[in-house]
């Protein structure tokens, strides 16, 4: 419990600079210069996750379970990742190329990203080490794209984000290698034929996993007005720091997660923890109009959405974590394509009804809600089979 209270301590401290940030430039930048952000910061998060493909993923549950050195694990799962980064990186310059589209330039920060290691300290136990390097790499991006804000007059370009996004990423990496007393260069490389078969499969259910969330901004994208992307740009960003923070949790107890039998005292911490931090921010709406402070930020409406949105994906966070480590992949695509297929679905149904905005931020939550009780059912049956 003193490391789960310190690990969020310092992840709560790093989320603080993240808010900062936010409402600064709700209340400083144009709202279209914020929905090109939406944009820019959507994409950056897909890159994040095309340069895992899995491996980050296949990775941790091995070096959490391995008995013996987990180095040579580390050191594969790096090679591959700049291979990847690599790849995205050529590719970005020559799409650039031929199209002379800023949004191209984003891919240039996947080395940076790949050479950030970070994951291996939640999978040997080092869950405040990681949560310091996390602060680290937020502060550094949030100071960054402050200091542009103020110097440029609130213009963002795609060069400009990509930039700060990479040097915080450096600056995660090059602490992470310390902490972790690995090489922050690896050299490129491939897995073994079995391994890539393996990664192969996890990567595309990950991969599309880990982009529900980034991504959806860019399915309802033209769907929504100027002053929704302000208001999406605000919620999805308190939502991410309130979903980090419960993965964060997840972290802090991972090996317990998936090797005790039960899980719903976890998943009561979890939604206990959000809870709080939901109750908190209340608190701070309240006494913004209490002392009568005129800043653009926290409406009443945008605080009934994340209260239902955290209740939804927070009620059975543990379960699809337990199921990815039951090494029984097939299954773990049930849930993925169970959510992904039911945001399509719904987003399709909303875009007719031209729906509010609050409505398409019900269909993320109701999504997570899915993959959690979907993997609870999908554990019960290998339980019995298993007997």
């Amino acid at each position: 419990m003193t490391a789960l209270l310190k690990t969020l301590f310092i992840t709560g401290a790093g989320y603080a600079v993240t808010l900062i940030y936010t409402y600064v430039i709700i209340n400083q930048a144009a709202p279209e210069t914020i929905s090109q952000v939406n944009v820019y910061e959507s994409y950056l998060t897909i890159i994040s996750a095309l340069i895992s493909l899995g491996v980050v993923q296949d990775a941790s549950r091995k070096i959490a379970s391995t008995e013996g050195p987990w180095r040579p694990h580390y050191y594969e799962t790096q090679g591959f990742r700049i291979t990847l980064s690599l790849i995205v990186s050529m590719l970005s310059l020559v799409l650039y190329y031929l199209t002379k589209r800023e949004l191209y330039l984003l891919g240039l920060s996947s080395i940076a990203i790949a050479l950030s290691g970070d994951f291996a300290l939640y999978a040997i136990n080092k869950p405040i080490k990681g949560s310091i390097v996390a602060f680290a790499r937020s502060i550094v991006f949030s100071t960054l794209m402050l200091g542009i804000i103020f110097y440029t007059s609130t213009e963002i370009s795609a060069l400009q984000i990509t930039t700060a996004w990479t040097i915080s990423f450096i600056t995660c990496g090059l602490l992470t290698s310390r902490y972790l007393e690995t090489r922050y260069f690896v050299m490129p490389s491939i897995p073994s034929l079995p391994v890539m078969k393996t990664i192969g499969f996890i990567a595309i259910l990950i991969f599309i996993y880990n982009n529900i969330r980034p991504s959806f901004i860019l399915l309802i994208n033209k769907n929504i007005t100027v002053e929704e992307h302000v208001y999406y740009f605000e919620i999805y960003k308190i939502y991410f720091i309130l979903f980090s923070l419960k993965r964060v949790i997840v972290q802090v107890y991972y090996k317990k997660i998936i090797t005790e039998k039960s899980n719903a005292r976890y998943d009561a911490v979890i939604l206990g923890v959000l809870m709080v931090a939901i109750g908190g921010l209340w608190a701070s709406k309240y006494l913004i109009d209490y002392l009568q402070i005129e800043i653009n930020a926290l409406s009443y409406q945008i605080l009934i959405d994340l209260t239902i949105i955290t209740v939804l994906s927070s009620s059975f966070t543990t379960a699809f974590t337990k199921l990815f480590a039951v090494n029984r992949d097939r299954l773990i695509a049930v849930p993925i394509f169970l959510a992904a297929a039911f945001i399509l679905v719904t987003t399709s149904i909303l875009k007719i009804n031209q729906a509010h905005i609050s409505s398409y931020i019900y269909t993320l939550g109701l999504a997570e809600l899915i993959v959690g009780l979907s993997s609870i059912y999908l554990l019960r049956m290998v339980n019995k089979t298993s007997k």
